[in-house]
């Protein structure tokens, strides 16, 4: 959207208004920033647990108590 079009919208409205946007306008870029910050953040460990390398004395005891069966890869 061109800037005149937004620049005659906002001025057309009252004070009130205009704080209102101003307001609004400040809310969207700190949850941009916010957003871009968690994505930072995201803790992905998890994943690497979930997919985790077991030594070979582990592998045994899950397959013994647990039976369990692990496919080995390189």
């Amino acid at each position: 959207m061109p800037y005149k079009i937004l620049e005659n919208a906002y001025a057309n409205l009252d004070e009130t208004e205009q704080k209102e946007v101003v307001d609004f306008v400040l809310y969207l870029i700190s949850r941009k920033q916010k957003k871009h910050e968690t994505n930072k953040d995201v803790d992905f460990s998890f994943v690497e647990n979930m997919f985790g390398t077991l030594s070979d004395s582990e592998a045994e005891e899950m397959e013994r108590h647990c039976h369990l069966h692990f496919k080995e890869s390189v």
